[in-house]
C-alpha cells in the first residue's frame, strides 16, 4: 500500500474566497488585472508577434499592465518583518519598473525597435507580474490568507490600510 505524500499544510486548506470578497474594491480591481494581465502575457509570448492580434492584445495588456501599476500605488500596509519606507514595501519596486518599462517598450514597439521592445515587455512581464506575483503570496498578504485558509471577511481589521 502506498503511503501518500504530506502535502504542506498551507496548501492543504481550502482556498477561502470570502478573503477576496472581504477586501475593498481597489483590491479586487488590482487582482483581476494582474491575473487577467498575466494570462494575456502568457498568450502574447506564445501567438505570433508582429501580427495584428498580437498588436491589439498587446494594447489590452498594456491597459491591464496599467490598472496594476496605478492601483498598487494606492494599496500598501504594513505586512510583519517586511521593511516599508513611506507605506511602500519592497513589492513596490516592481510598480516602479514597470511604470518605467511599460511605456519604454511601447515607443520601442512603435519605433520598431523588435529586441527592445521584446525585452522590456518580458521584463515586464516577468518583475511586476511573475515575480511580484510570487512575493503576493507571502505571509501577511491577502493572497497567502487566501490559500492558507485564513477567513478576514469583516474588511476592517485586516484590509483598512489598503483603502487609505
Amino acid at each position: 500500500m502506498r503511503v501518500p505524500k504530506r502535502v504542506p499544510e498551507v496548501f492543504a486548506r481550502e482556498i477561502v474566497l470570502e478573503t477576496l470578497a472581504g477586501a475593498p474594491l481597489l483590491v479586487k480591481v488590482h487582482l483581476t488585472a494582474a491575473v487577467l494581465a498575466i494570462g494575456l502575457g502568457l498568450v502574447q509570448l506564445i501567438a505570433p508577434k508582429g501580427t495584428v492580434p498580437h498588436r491589439t492584445l498587446g494594447w489590452t495588456w498594456v491597459g491591464l499592465v496599467a490598472v496594476v501599476v496605478l492601483s498598487s500605488l494606492f494599496m500598501h500596509r504594513a505586512v510583519p518583518g517586511m521593511p516599508a519606507l513611506l507605506g511602500f514595501s519592497p513589492i513596490h519596486l516592481f510598480t516602479v519598473a514597470a511604470a518605467v518599462g511599460l511605456p519604454l517598450g511601447v515607443l520601442a514597439a512603435r519605433r520598431k525597435d523588435v529586441l527592445t521592445h521584446r525585452s522590456l515587455m518580458t521584463a515586464v512581464f516577468a518583475g511586476a507580474l511573475i515575480i511580484a506575483g510570487l512575493f503576493s503570496v507571502s505571509p501577511g498578504r491577502l493572497l497567502y490568507d487566501m490559500f492558507a485558509g485564513q477567513r478576514h471577511v469583516d474588511g476592517q481589521t485586516t484590509y483598512a490600510a489598503w483603502s487609505r
